[in-house]
């Protein structure tokens, strides 16, 4: 392998399912998720493409963009029922404030 090169293998793609799972629950878009975490929008495209490895300050950034701990969205179940709680608490918010 060369020199600064990182192979991109199954726990990559598992953090990228799950990023793509908490952007479909709350609902944003990447260009949304990218202003949200300070990840360049150039950089997460190639993430989510897997063109690019995601490393540990980009994954802590994506969490706390969707408030969740770095732990939280590497364990499968516990970012996904935070993730649902706070889309129904905005989806009744938003309908109370109209």
């Amino acid at each position: 392998m060369p020199s600064g090169s990182r192979t991109i293998g199954r726990a990559h793609a598992h953090m990228v399912d799950r990023i793509r799972t908490e952007m479909a629950m709350v609902e944003i878009n990447q260009s949304r998720l990218a202003q949200l975490s300070g990840v360049p929008e150039t950089t997460l495209s190639k993430i989510l493409n897997s063109q690019s490895v995601l490393d540990v300050e980009q994954a802590g950034a994506i969490a706390g963009a969707f408030g969740l701990e770095l732990w939280e969205l590497i364990v499968p179940g516990h970012a996904i029922s935070r993730s649902q709680r706070r889309k129904r608490e905005r989806a009744t918010q938003r309908t109370t404030a109209q």
